[in-house]
């Protein structure tokens, strides 16, 4: 029975160190926007000689935000008995219009989040002003006989 090992995100960070997206195959998929096979990518891409087991087969594929490549999906093969075909690129389409969606959601979540956080400011400094006016309203109140309405309430 073949042995799976799943690292993704921040797991994958702890195996290996960031490279620099020119020197990635993060890089040279989104570049070139297509699938793309990779055996052995340690060979090339050093910073996975790390990666325990090595890794003998990547197929990466890139998905769009906004009409751009903009990210890549990653199915990873430790098993030299096993190779990417035509069914496995077919399930990892899928998935790459399910990262673009969920990255878009995540987005807009963010964007939500920022644009209350805004008003929720915007509503606390109304507050604070109008706490302000109220106290001025009462200052002016106290020491002008006629209060709010001020001269012409006066002359009846």
């Amino acid at each position: 029975m073949p042995r799976h090992t799943r690292a993704s995100g921040f797991q994958i960070r702890k195996l290996v160190t960031p490279p620099q997206l020119e020197f990635s195959p993060c890089g040279t998929v989104l570049d070139r926007d297509a699938p793309q096979l990779m055996l052995y990518p340690g060979r090339h891409y050093t910073y996975f000689e790390q990666v325990s087991p090595q890794i003998v087969e990547a197929l990466l594929i890139p998905f769009h935000v906004g009409g751009q490549a903009f990210g890549t999906v990653w199915v990873i093969s430790h098993d030299t008995s096993r190779r990417f075909d035509a069914e496995d690129l077919r399930v990892i389409s899928i998935l790459k219009q399910f990262s673009a969606a969920a990255y878009q959601v995540l987005s807009s979540i963010k964007a939500v989040e920022a644009g209350n956080a805004h008003l929720a400011k915007a509503h606390a400094d109304l507050l604070f002003s109008n706490e302000k006016l109220k106290e001025q309203v009462r200052a002016t109140q106290g020491t002008d006989r006629c209060g709010v309405g001020g001269y012409e309430r006066c002359r009846e």
